[in-house]
């Protein structure tokens, strides 16, 4: 059965890749583990493996050519195996797409949003988050099997990071960033959605006031209000409409540590604390933690007021 094998996601910041050269023509036999081509991304050039065995049917990209991520790459089936339904559907699956594309939409009060969201809560200059990659077409989520780094490590671009297996195979993961290594958000053995955050790279003594400016904006940060990643955030907001009991203040609390624990690598998070102000209709909240490499406690002071 004929199976399709799209452009991959090999870098967290990939978008788009180019087939830099085919170790493989039409017509000849692929086994698991063959080097199908070199791929060039927006860091670096990688060799790409097939997770498939059988006759190479069709070379959806050219040496040379670009295309987005999920672009058709190549199709891997039986010898002989009559595949024009499937490229026939591909195309008028494209041109379709083409056609809505053209199709004038009023989106530029969303687009002047989204830019604001994006600058706010921005990550400062220097710190690279690291997330689950897509190794493969079909990958969902990878598992960490072995870390090559640990925390305070130097790392060099080029450096293997981690082993994370995937659906199909266990790969070797490798920097495109040169720092030191921050944070790591998955231990060994622990399992994770593509695009969840896996580490940070960054300079050494990273700028603490930086790093509590962000956590004041990812507490005020909804879900969704980033278009390329809708996970970040909260639902703090919409917790503030229920009412101020003992119960829901400590629910808001453990909203804030969770928040912080899952999104704000450089934060080792200690203690949150929340204080209901009846009179400002409001809770005081009062966060502890210690930012990845400084061993000076940092507290961040903020109100969250109810929506009236």
């Amino acid at each position: 059965m004929a199976e399709l094998i799209n452009m991959p996601r090999l870098s967290d910041t990939m978008e788009e890749g180019t087939v830099a050269k085919w170790y493989k023509k039409v017509g000849d036999m692929v086994k698991e583990g063959d080097i199908l081509a070199e791929i060039e991304t927006d860091k670096a050039t990688m060799e790409f493996e097939a997770f498939q065995e059988g006759e190479l049917l069709h070379i959806g990209i050219e040496e040379g050519g670009t295309a987005p991520v999920d672009s058709l790459l190549a199709i891997i089936g039986d010898k002989g195996e009559d595949i024009d339904h499937i490229i026939g559907g591909t195309s008028a699956s494209t041109a379709q797409t083409d056609e809505s594309s053209q199709t004038p939409k009023f989106t530029e009060p969303q687009t002047e949003a989204t830019e604001s969201n994006e600058e706010k809560t921005a990550m400062p200059e220097g710190v690279q988050v690291i997330t689950m990659p897509r190794l493969s077409d079909t990958m969902e989520e990878g598992t960490v099997a072995k870390w090559n780094k640990k925390v305070g490590d130097p790392v060099n671009e080029g450096d293997i990071l981690a082993e994370i297996e995937t659906d199909k195979a266990t790969m070797e993961f490798e920097s495109f960033y040169s720092g030191t290594l921050l944070y790591i958000g998955l231990e060994e053995g622990q399992s994770a959605v593509v695009d969840s955050i896996l580490a940070a790279i960054g300079k050494e003594g990273t700028d603490i006031e930086a790093v509590k400016r962000a956590v004041r904006n990812l507490i005020n940060l909804n879900h969704y209000e980033k278009p390329f990643h809708p996970e970040i955030g909260s639902n703090l907001r919409a917790m503030l409409f229920e009412n101020m009991t003992p119960q829901m203040n400590a629910l808001i609390s453990r909203q804030i540590e969770e928040l912080i624990q899952n999104y704000e690598p450089r934060a080792r998070l200690v203690q949150a604390r929340t204080i209901p102000l009846f009179d400002r209709n409001a809770y005081a909240v009062t966060i502890n933690f210690q930012v990845v490499n400084s061993p000076e406690p940092v507290v961040v002071e903020t109100l969250l007021e109810r929506l009236r």
